[in-house]
């Protein structure tokens, strides 16, 4: 602590200061700690460019466009080399793509800024991003989406419900919302996005309603509004909305329990079907492709594994589909490594670990030559994963598929393996952070001199206060032993004991006290019930013996082995008590 012009600072370590700025962001004041929430609608996302499936996802503070190409065995192929990839400083929470006159526009969504990027090639095949404009923001953002038809044009919403469409040749916005509050909301989530059949429409979707704007329009009043959640329970809210790519007039939307299919001609009664996922978190990740009258709704959570499959039939774009089945809940990265390593392969624990960390993104696309659909997801350390949904009978384990995904997750494990220690992207733990400073100072130090520590040996061990050494126990002395052994003459071949001076004197004093202390035999304690026995000391070369004999007994013969000992005779209740001159002390 220093003190610089009256006023006190601090200098602290800087993972300090790192760890603070961490803890001062959860929990997060605009979702009461819930602050994942800002993944709405996902880091995975793709488009088609060029005739070629491009992958878009962040990686190592990087923006990454990969081109895949799909093989005849149903696997990817990813192509590295063709890839570009862009420097990004903070954590990433949506990206949203398009192509418009095979232009294409990428739009990235972080907590306080938006970036928008180009993406074309830089020759017949490499890929190249450039970054066209950035619009940061104080409020933090919660959605944004590209205009479908105007690539110069983009919109974003942030927590406090303002709508802003940017323009990206003005530099600044051209229409700014407020959404009012209309009821009581659990917090500050919300989604937007174009209305891609309808021009200038733009849907804000909050935890009740789904609202319709014009964009044209000054006013913050929307043109037609929707309340899925008063078809729901009253634990439920809304979590994500995608539109039908089959019709114009449906729409689906997610919620705590619930997979909900709105039709906008009913604004009262939006509601027209509804699935039960029965997920542990809510869904927070929609998407829809298409396979001619086929149309497959894939959703997911944060949770790893939970995700799900709607097939609906559409026979008319003017009624709603028909459904044939409950969801489906494709199987997992888990239960693909649980049987993987029921064969003795992928056993090292990290691999697990990995494969269970929570989703960021959710994809689904359709491959026309395979006539497949294949699912999509991404984990918080950006790992991707892929398979395919388009079989409509379990597979068995040992079929040609599931034997092509076991080997495809061996390599990626071998792949993991081989990199440095460095360079491997761990999940995030919570570990104990200590400094080395000192330490490290101890080693260096050629100063220092080597020393012997010795144990001290004044250092004893517990020793509990009720033993005593045999040494110390030999030195105690009995100063009454002499009395004791007296009457019996034992003390001519004793060894003789030095006695202190003041212990004995204070024996003989208070034998000498009781010498003339004469009372009765037995008598009773005022304050007590229990009778006390009062004994009468004579002479100091006697010893009191009571006697356990009657009267009629002959005392004569027991007298002849005993010490002579001067002894009276004093009545008791009913037996004869021969008492002792002398008590010694007890």
């Amino acid at each position: 602590m220093t003190l610089i012009d009256g006023m006190s600072s601090a200098t602290i370590s800087k993972y300090l200061l790192d760890t603070s700025q961490i803890l001062d962001c959860d929990p997060d004041p605009k979702f009461s700690g819930n602050y994942n929430w800002y993944y709405s609608g996902g880091t995975l996302n793709g488009i088609l460019h060029d005739v070629r499936n491009i992958l878009l996802f962040p990686f190592s503070n990087e923006l990454i466009a990969l081109p895949i190409e799909l093989k005849e065995d149903s696997l990817f192929k990813p192509d590295y080399k063709n890839a570009a990839k862009i420097s990004i400083k903070e954590n990433l929470y949506q990206i949203v793509c398009s192509m418009i006159n095979n232009n294409g526009r990428i739009l990235t969504r972080f907590k306080n800024n938006c970036f928008l990027f180009s993406l074309f090639n830089l020759d017949k095949k490499k890929l190249n991003l450039m970054k066209i404009s950035n619009q940061p923001s104080e409020i933090p953002y919660i959605s944004v989406d590209l205009d479908p038809i105007n690539i110069n044009s983009y919109c974003t919403v942030d927590v406090n419900r303002n709508i802003k469409v940017w323009d990206i040749n003005k530099k600044r916005s051209i229409i700014n919302k407020n959404v009012p509050v209309m009821r009581y909301l659990e917090d500050n989530w919300a989604f937007i996005k174009y209305d891609d059949s309808t021009i200038n429409t733009i849907k804000y979707i909050d935890r009740h309603c789904v609202y319709y704007y014009d964009s044209r329009s000054s006013e913050d009043k929307p043109i037609l509004t929707m309340c899925p959640k008063d078809y729901l329970e009253d634990c439920e809210s809304l979590s994500s909305y995608v539109a039908s790519s089959k019709s114009e007039y449906y729409a689906y939307v997610t919620s705590n329990h619930n997979l909900c299919l709105i039709d906008s001609r009913y604004p009262v009664n939006s509601v027209v079907k509804k699935w039960t996922h029965q997920f542990k978190r809510s869904p927070l990740y929609c998407d829809i492709c298409f396979r001619g009258n086929e149309e497959f709704i894939v959703f997911a959570s944060q949770v790893a594994g939970e995700t799900g499959v709607i097939l609906n039939n559409w026979k008319s774009t003017e009624e709603p589909p028909q459904t044939f089945g409950t969801p489906f809940t494709p199987p997992s990265n888990i239960e693909t490594l649980i049987a993987l390593q029921s064969r003795g392969k992928c056993l090292n624990p990290h691999i697990r670990n990995r494969l269970s960390l929570c989703n960021t993104g959710c994809m689904a696309t359709f491959d026309q030559q395979l006539n497949n659909i294949f699912l999509f997801t991404q984990n918080s350390v950006n790992d991707i994963f892929y398979q395919s949904i388009s079989h409509q009978e379990t597979l068995d384990l040992y079929s040609l598929e599931n034997c092509k995904a076991l080997h495809k997750l061996k390599i990626w494990e071998r792949q993991i393996l081989k990199n440095d220690h460095h360079e491997i992207v761990a999940p995030l733990v919570v570990t104990k952070r200590t400094s080395a400073r000192e330490m490290l100072r101890t080693f260096i130090n050629q100063n220092l001199q080597p020393s012997i520590i010795t144990k001290d040996k004044t250092d004893k061990q517990y020793v509990p206060s009720w033993k005593r050494s045999i040494t110390e126990l030999n030195s105690f002395v009995d100063i009454l032993a002499s009395e004791l052994l007296l009457p019996w003459e034992v003390l001519e071949d004793a060894p003789s004991f030095p006695i202190t001076a003041a212990p004995h004197q204070k024996v003989l004093s208070w034998l000498g006290m009781t010498e003339n202390n004469q009372q009765d035999p037995l008598l009773l304690d005022d304050n007590h019930e229990q009778p006390r026995i009062v004994t009468h000391a004579q002479s100091p070369n006697a010893i009191q013996r009571p006697n356990t004999f009657e009267e009629n007994h002959d005392s004569d013969f027991i007298q002849a082995f005993l010490p002579k000992v001067k002894s009276q005779v004093t009545q008791g209740s009913r037996k004869t008590k021969k008492k002792s001159d002398f008590v010694p002390g007890f």
